[in-house]
C-alpha cells in the first residue's frame, strides 16, 4: 500500500509522522507541489498510490478564496483520480457544516453552515459524494489541536489572547461549548481506523470525548501561562460544535501540556 496526503499542514504532517510509525509507504504532497487550484501540478502525485488523504484547503472568511480553493478543484479533482486508479479517496471536513446545534452532532444530523468555511466544505463534500464511485471516507473533524498549530486557529489564538490580556468573547454559560482533538490522536484514528481498514461509514464525525466551553478552556490554558483570562460578554450567542464521540481510545486529548513547548 501507498499512501499520498494532500497538504502539509498541521493534520496532514501529523498523519505523515503515524505512517512513519507503522512502517506504511507514503507522500505528503504540499502546496508548491500538489496546488489544488493549479491542475498541472498534479502530475507530481505517486504512480503506485492506492490511497488518497486530501488534507489540504482553505480556511478563511473570504468566499472568494474559499470557492476557490475548497470547491472549484473538486469535480476535476475526482476525474483526475480516477484515472490515477485511486483504490480509496479520505476527504478531511469539518464539524462547521452542521452550523448551529444545541445537542451534540452526528452524521445522521442535518447540515445547515452558518460560517463561509462550513458552506464550502459541505459543497466540497457534496461534488464528492456525486462524483467519486470507488471507496470513499469523509471525515469531519472537530477542533484538532496540538504542538506548533499556527494562528488563526482557536488553540493559539485563545493562548496569544491570554498573553496579551485581550478580551475572550463568551456567552451567558460560558459558550460557546467545543468538542476537541489532539492531533496525534486524530492522526492515529484516521490511519488505523480509515487508511488501513476498510470502514464502510462514507461520512464520520471524529471527534473525542472532551466536550469544553470556551470560558473553562481558557481557565484551564491559563494555568500552564500563568495569567488569567479576561472574559467578554457578547450578546451574540456563539454557535455551539460538539459531537457525539467517535470510539476510540483518546489518550491525549484533554491534555494540554504539550502545547507550550514553542513559548
Amino acid at each position: 500500500m501507498h499512501v499520498s496526503i494532500i497538504g502539509k499542514g498541521f493534520v496532514g504532517s501529523a498523519i505523515s509522522k503515524y505512517l512513519d510509525f507503522k512502517l506504511i509507504s507514503y507522500d505528503c504532497l504540499n502546496s508548491q507541489i500538489f496546488n489544488l487550484c493549479q491542475s498541472d501540478t498534479w502530475i507530481s502525485l505517486p504512480k503506485n498510490t492506492d490511497v488518497v488523504v486530501l488534507a489540504a484547503g482553505k480556511i478563511s472568511n473570504n468566499t472568494f478564496e474559499l470557492k476557490e480553493v475548497n470547491v472549484n478543484p473538486i469535480i476535476e479533482l475526482c476525474t483526475f483520480f480516477k484515472k490515477c486508479r485511486i483504490k480509496k479517496l479520505i476527504v478531511l471536513s469539518t464539524g462547521a457544516v452542521y452550523g448551529s446545534y444545541d445537542i451534540e452532532t452526528s452524521s445522521s444530523n442535518i447540515c445547515v453552515p452558518e460560517s463561509n468555511y462550513g458552506k464550502s466544505k459541505l459543497e466540497a463534500e457534496n461534488l464528492i459524494l456525486e462524483h467519486w464511485e470507488s471507496k470513499l471516507n469523509i471525515l469531519r473533524l472537530f477542533f484538532p489541536y496540538g504542538p506548533k498549530q499556527k494562528l488563526p486557529r482557536l488553540m493559539p489564538s485563545l493562548i496569544k489572547k491570554i498573553m496579551e490580556g485581550s478580551p475572550i468573547q463568551i456567552n451567558d454559560d460560558g459558550g460557546p461549548f467545543i468538542s476537541l482533538t489532539h492531533v496525534e490522536d486524530l492522526a492515529k484514528v484516521i490511519v488505523e481506523d480509515f487508511i488501513l481498514t476498510e470502514n464502510k461509514q462514507i461520512i464520520s464525525n471524529i471527534a473525542s470525548p472532551f466536550k469544553v466551553n470556551i470560558r473553562d478552556l481558557s481557565n484551564e490554558l491559563s494555568k500552564h501561562i500563568g495569567k488569567q483570562p479576561l472574559f467578554e460578554k457578547t450578546k451574540i450567542k456563539s454557535s455551539n460544535c460538539t459531537s457525539v464521540p467517535y470510539n476510540f481510545s483518546w489518550k491525549k486529548s484533554g491534555n494540554f501540556k504539550d502545547l507550550f513547548g514553542e513559548i
